[in-house]
């Protein structure tokens, strides 16, 4: 598998290794536990979202192998699974998806603020924003498109891991992703959170 996130597509200036940019200066995150990094004010600063997504093998300053042949090995019964089929298009920080079963459509806005790696994760906070489907451009303008089959399973209000099938030629070419995805918001209960966060990554199984 080939699939991977090019960092540099995302921002300018990037974080190297297991550290994070902040207005401050440059803050070490070495000693942090995967959630106390995640959901730090340092790493959320001006995020409402953050997505730590499963890395499949080795990285570099630039790639990040996301790309997976199966789907995760065990998610727990108990998270409630919701199943959609969607074509996503994409132009710059614009992703239009299209549900297939309902013909619900959605556009979002998303603007990387910072990233990192922590563990074997690459985890990412986003300024998200949701935009009048008409604002997206026409498809002439689209740089990327996609076929997925997405599997959300939640956990909490503010956490769920998602799981995506996803197709962008032939169905020999097709991969997994795997992303515990977390919407911030500055009244949460953190401790509670933090404790949901890691009880989840304990139990999903990705081999």
């Amino acid at each position: 598998m080939h699939v991977a996130f090019k960092r540099i597509s995302f921002f300018g200036a990037r974080p190297k290794d297991l550290k994070c940019l902040h207005k401050k200066g440059r803050v070490s995150y070495l000693k942090l536990s995967i959630m106390e990094f995640v959901i730090s004010d340092d790493f959320l600063e001006g995020a409402n979202v953050v997505e730590i997504n499963y890395v499949n093998g080795p990285h570099d300053e630039d790639v990040v192998h996301v790309a997976f042949k199966q789907p995760p090995k065990f998610v727990p019964r108990d998270y409630r699974r919701h199943v959609q089929k969607l074509v996503e298009y994409s132009h710059k920080n614009m992703t239009y998806s299209y549900d297939t079963a309902n013909d619900a459509q959605r556009n979002v806005a998303r603007t990387t603020i910072r990233d990192a790696f922590k563990d074997a994760y690459y985890v990412r906070a986003f300024a998200e924003d949701v935009l009048p489907c008409h604002q997206f451009p026409c498809t002439t303008e689209v740089h990327h498109t996609a076929h997925i089959e997405r599997t959300t399973y939640t956990i909490h209000n503010r956490l769920v891991f998602i799981v995506d099938h996803i197709c962008e030629g032939t169905d020999a070419t097709a991969y997994y992703t795997y992303t515990l995805r977390y919407s911030h918001a500055d009244n949460v209960d953190r401790t509670k959170i933090k404790q949901i966060f890691l009880e989840a990554i304990a139990q999903i199984r990705i081999i």
